[in-house]
């Protein structure tokens, strides 16, 4: 059973494409067969090294480190010693006295492999004394047996759950008699994605409409070839063949939220649609008459009947969240357009007096206007994990060309310019922003190309929008944006410890605070209120 579940389950719910990952918890519990003679006594032991794992929480999830899980691959590979056979001619004591000499000895296997001594030692007690220490009877016991509390309790959640045999599975803590132990990887998930819809449908029943706006979703799982999952985006293959449509990618913004490079451990509600609803307005609102832009479709309503009729039981998974776009070759710039001194840009300023390497005048304050008008101030495009670099518009030249820099450099200034006008006349100061750019066609090469407009545009992801109502330069402007959640990482001192890989969760309160700063930035920007 253990073989089938490290083999069919564990895939299902762990690592980075696990369909379930963040969805189930599972919890084993190890059952006594007490027909079995030294079943009890080996279960003793497993309960006490169950125990000893827990004094370092930071090995848990490391089987090779996780004193519970090296402890249970011994008694895997030496199963035969405690058979009925061999036990029947063992006492108690005896069987106990080989477990703990086991126990010493792959435990301390390990430990010599780690160079982690702390993993030998248990309240101040060597690694043999401390694990027949928790074997031991307990003086709390009942009157006759005595028998080890840790145990004790074991079999007792297993009689309430009605458990006779093994193995058995609980689901939600009842019994569910559907699942056998000779269940395939396609069974198990045939299983968990029919309890995922019957309680996803039950959550909606009770609570109604305000039920997407409380879950996240920080995964789709479409029935189409996955492309990529970004920070924010999952992109598929949308498989259509015919038309304008032909070779079109289905872009999906998840509720995912990253800081500092670093994607978080859950998402925000409904920012999936926000950015979506938010990139469709610029879109439309901008690139006429200044660049042609990827987006084909940008609505449930404008897809292929071919596209819907296949996405029809993921649909709640793709409207109102995606857009069907062109294929085109990425160029690896990111186009940042500046009109005011912040971030990045002004932590530089401080330093050397410059911008991505451009002198700016002397004198200036934190979040002045750039005297001179918006300043282009291109990066790299970095992989995800990885940083993006500051660089100087002529770095951008020597890497992409001095035409096609031209062209870039052109489109983004005006699409700034654009996009700040409108902001303006509904009392929103765009600070700064990022534009993606790339080529058609997309199998052509090198830099030559159609250039078009891509990715998301002017979202509270890729710019900073501050109030002009509060406005005041010379110190910190409240933004409309992430900024919230990076100033909370930072007053915990969970911006190191993040990219450092430490996973970090935010709290409901930083969760409702950030949502509701972009749903103020989408009704104040699109005049329309979000539904």
């Amino acid at each position: 059973m253990l073989t089938n579940f490290n083999t069919n389950v564990v895939p299902l719910l762990f690592g980075e494409n696990a369909p379930f990952k963040d969805q189930l918890r599972v919890v084993i519990r190890p059952y006594p067969q007490t027909w079995h003679a030294s079943s009890p006594l080996l279960h003793e032991t497993a309960l006490a090294i169950a125990r000893l794992s827990l004094q370092d929480r930071n090995k848990l999830q490391d089987p090779e480190q996780n004193a519970f899980w090296v402890f249970s691959q011994a008694l895997m590979k030496e199963q035969e010693r405690w058979f009925d056979g061999p036990a029947r001619s063992k006492s108690p004591d005896q069987v106990r006295g080989e477990l703990s000499t086991l126990a010493v000895d792959v435990l301390g296997e390990a430990v010599r492999k780690a160079k982690k001594p702390s993993i030998v030692d248990l309240n101040g007690q060597p690694l043999g004394q401390a694990v027949r220490s928790w074997t031991r009877v307990s003086e709390e016991g009942n009157s006759g047996s005595k028998i080890v509390p840790d145990l004790k309790y074991v079999t007792k959640i297993g009689r309430q759950n009605g458990i006779h045999v093994t193995p058995t599975a609980l689901w939600n803590g009842v019994v569910e008699p559907a699942i056998s132990s000779s269940y395939s990887k396609e069974d198990w998930q045939k299983f968990l994605e029919e309890r995922r819809k019957m309680l996803a449908s039950l959550v909606e029943e009770s609570l109604g409409s305000s039920f997407s706006s409380m879950t996240a979703l920080t995964e789709t799982q479409l029935p189409l070839p996955l492309v990529a999952r970004g920070k924010v985006r999952d992109v598929y293959d949308s498989q259509l063949k015919k038309g304008e449509f032909n070779g079109a990618l289905l872009f999906v913004a998840t509720d995912r939220i990253s800081a500092f490079d670093v994607i978080l451990q859950n998402g925000i509600p409904d920012k999936g649609r926000l950015l979506t609803g938010m990139s469709k307005f610029w879109f439309d609102k901008i690139a006429p008459g200044i660049i042609p832009t990827h987006v084909l479709a940008s609505s449930w309503e404008e897809f292929p009947e071919e596209l819907r009729q296949r996405l029809v039981d993921v649909k709640d998974q793709v409207d109102g969240r995606s857009m069907l776009v062109r294929r085109a070759r990425v160029i690896p710039i990111e186009a940042i357009v500046r009109g005011y001194i912040t971030g990045s840009g002004w932590a530089e300023y401080q330093s050397k007096g410059t911008v991505h390497g451009i002198t700016l005048p002397k004198g200036l304050q934190e979040s002045q206007e750039i005297p001179g008008g918006p300043l282009f101030t291109p990066s790299t495009k970095a992989e995800q994990g990885e940083h993006d670099e500051n660089i100087h518009p002529d770095e951008m030249t020597k890497l992409i060309g001095p035409e096609l820099s031209q062209k870039l450099t052109k489109a983004a200034c005006a699409l700034y310019k654009k996009a700040a006008d409108h902001a303006r006349t509904q009392g929103i100061i765009l600070a700064d922003t990022k534009f993606e750019f790339g080529l058609l066609p997309a199998d052509g090469h090198g830099y030559e190309g159609d250039l078009i407009l891509i990715d998301e545009v002017l979202t509270p992801d890729s710019s900073r929008f501050w109030s002009a109502d509060s406005y005041s330069p010379g110190k910190s402007q409240a933004s409309f944006d992430k900024q919230y959640i990076r100033d909370w990482m930072k007053s915990q001192k969970l911006d190191s410890a993040a990219k450092s890989g430490t996973p970090v969760t935010l709290p409901p309160d930083v969760v409702q605070h950030t949502q509701e700063k972009y749903r103020e930035a989408y009704a104040r920007i699109t005049e329309k209120s979000f539904a």
